[in-house]
């Protein structure tokens, strides 16, 4: 008789306690996926400044443009306000590139030859970029690069 009564004791005993052991550990291991998840976020966001602080070593203005757009549309999640200002320096790279090329095709030493494209041109795909994350500003800069 004493041995059933402590054997349905132990039972719900462990009825019990399972569950509060496994929330436990539930609410652990969602602790330690969100503290890796921030060093991630933290490894990516040094990675991305580093990116953006070699930029200036890039020798053509479209190559600065297109990485600045990028890492704009990485950087959005962590911080918008600096992925604005990471796309505004895309634009600006953007209107470098198109006076090169105006530059350039008024050289030309064929006066007769007409180059009505440029076919390397990254102004569409930086547009498309910047006016997935923000419309309004994507307008902006599509009448500023005009």
């Amino acid at each position: 008789m004493i041995c059933r009564k402590l054997t349905v004791v132990f039972l719900v005993l462990m009825m019990i306690g399972t569950p509060v052991f496994g929330q436990t550990a539930a609410a652990e291991a969602a602790a330690e996926r969100a503290k890796k998840q921030k060093e991630l976020d933290e490894q990516i966001v040094t990675l991305l400044d580093r990116t953006i602080a070699d930029i200036g070593g890039l020798k053509l203005p479209q190559n600065r443009a297109v990485i600045n757009a990028l890492t704009g549309d990485i950087y959005w999640k962590y911080d918008s306000k600096r992925s604005r200002e990471l796309f505004r320096n895309s634009a600006a790279e953007l209107v470098n590139y198109q006076a090169d090329f105006e530059r350039e095709k008024q050289e030309s030493t064929m006066p007769g030859l007409v180059i009505p494209y440029d076919s390397n041109d990254p102004r569409f795909d930086v547009l498309n970029l910047i006016g997935q994350r923000d419309a309004e500003l994507g307008l902006e800069l599509m009448a500023q690069t005009r």
